[in-house]
């Protein structure tokens, strides 16, 4: 029986839902989580981004995006208030650090059209020196994981915006998570011109935490780097 079936979901604790986010079930409670009053599943859903249970917060950035999504097709500016909010948080004027933020922004981009076609080049952004570059890596980290995404998700868009000049400066990165991660983008992307760098940082054994929903793996900077050239090769050859 899932967790979700032991609870009355309209009583559900915080720590009640965060046991549904972290659930094996977690696919079958995403109706439950979904079904609580809005502004009460925000509340928990923005507080669990910037938690410290990684796979908590990663599937509450899934269930935000989910829930943005939503709201977009009942109301899209109600949903562009919670986009701003969360880009909000990736400012100096909001005192906080933006864990999760990034993640959420892209999550909400997967899901729904509307809100990748208006936010996609606000994502990228934060990778542009002559935009809100973070210099953070941890909150590149985020970045690049949501660009990851989106590269799945809707390629054509992100191939628009030409962010392919944006990935050297990253694949050269010391931070592995960045490395790793822009690897996966640029292989997505299918950038043919960042092949060689990306052949350099196959034999990297940096181990790296990476979600992948709904779980967290482990994997090496390497194996990011060989999947992205063999996706590049596929269309090279």
């Amino acid at each position: 029986m899932g967790v979700a079936k032991v609870f009355n979901f309209m009583a559900l604790t915080k720590s009640q839902i965060f046991q549904l986010l972290k659930s094996d079930a977690f696919d079958q409670n995403v109706t439950t989580v979904m079904a609580l009053p809005r502004r009460r599943a925000l509340r928990v859903l923005f507080s669990a981004i910037c938690g410290s249970d990684a796979l908590v917060k990663w599937r509450s950035v899934m269930m935000l995006g989910r829930l943005t999504a939503t709201m977009a097709d009942e109301d899209i500016e109600q949903a562009r208030i919670i986009m701003r909010r969360l880009m909000w948080y990736l400012t100096e004027e909001s005192g906080s650090i933006g864990w999760g933020a990034s993640e959420a922004l892209a999550a909400a981009m997967v899901c729904h059209e509307q809100l990748a076609r208006e936010f996609a080049k606000i994502l990228v952004s934060y990778l542009r020196e002559d935009g809100n570059l973070l210099e953070f890596e941890p909150l590149q980290q985020g970045v690049l994981w949501g660009l990851g995404e989106l590269a799945e998700a809707r390629p054509n868009l992100l191939k628009d915006i030409e962010i392919s000049t944006l990935l050297p400066e990253f694949l050269q990165s010391p931070d592995a998570g960045v490395r790793g991660l822009t690897a996966r983008v640029a292989g997505l992307l299918q950038c043919t011109e960042h092949v060689e760098r990306l052949k350099e940082i196959t034999a990297d054994s940096t181990a790296l935490r990476v979600y992948q929903h709904p779980w967290l793996i482990d994997i090496t900077v390497g194996a990011m780097a060989s999947d992205a050239v063999q996706r590049i090769g596929i269309k090279v050859l």
